[in-house]
């Protein structure tokens, strides 16, 4: 079991925009220098999800890793998760943040995927 202290914390949640309907810029914040994680699928229990490119959050980016998370036309529903895996670590992973859903239809050019919140932490992650 892994010390709480040795694993990165999402700091504010995740947020999107410049949404198309094949691709979604995400971005998250961490508590210290971490490997952004991200996940998606076309189903909430992450079946078959893809991992998309990780990113490198250092201090030089204010500790925020963004992403253009592509390939999701295809997608009826998108669903997206983000961890943050400690530099030097990769067991030491961030509980994870799991953005809700975003129905293609509602996936259009300046639109978001919406808001995320942490699992079971209710009014942390909000923005």
């Amino acid at each position: 079991m892994l010390a709480e202290g040795r694993r990165p914390a999402v700091e504010g949640g995740v947020m999107s925009g410049d949404v198309l309907p094949d691709r979604a810029m995400l971005w998250a914040r961490a508590d210290r220098p971490a490997r952004m994680l991200i996940e998606v699928a076309d189903n909430p229990d992450f079946r078959a999800a893809r991992q998309l490119p990780w990113v490198d959050v250092l201090p030089d980016s204010g500790l925020i890793g963004k992403l253009d998370a592509t390939g999701l036309g295809g997608m009826p529903e998108v669903h997206y998760r983000v961890r943050f895996a400690a530099l030097g670590d990769a067991r030491a992973v961030s509980e994870p943040v799991v953005g809700p859903p975003a129905p293609a239809a509602e996936r259009t050019a300046g639109s978001a995927l919406r808001v995320v919140r942490r699992r079971g932490r209710s009014g942390l992650g909000h923005r």
